[in-house]
């Protein structure tokens, strides 16, 4: 088994919106996945938690251990960009 979704098991994510070369750790957490829109060429790796309205652009990088939570607003994040965090 892969540890990312396979493309067929992003389609059953439930997803807004999902572009081509998307790869989700099945150690995401995601929440109202209903209001997320992942754009191309996007990972997104281990331990990371999507909740809320949230647009991801293209060639996008989130990093193990990142939090995005939209609440009752909503996050874009812009195309080429990456999240990382600093773990001890």
């Amino acid at each position: 088994m892969n540890s990312y979704y396979s493309e067929e098991e992003l389609g059953l994510l439930g997803l807004k919106s999902l572009g081509e070369n998307v790869m989700i750790s099945r150690k995401t957490s995601i929440y109202s996945a209903e209001k997320i829109t992942v754009g191309n060429n996007v990972r997104i790796d281990d331990f990371c938690i999507l909740s809320g309205a949230i647009t991801i652009g293209n060639y996008v990088h989130i990093n193990p251990y990142n939090g995005i939570f939209a609440g009752s607003s909503s996050v874009v994040i812009e195309d080429y960009t990456s999240f990382s965090t600093k773990i001890s």
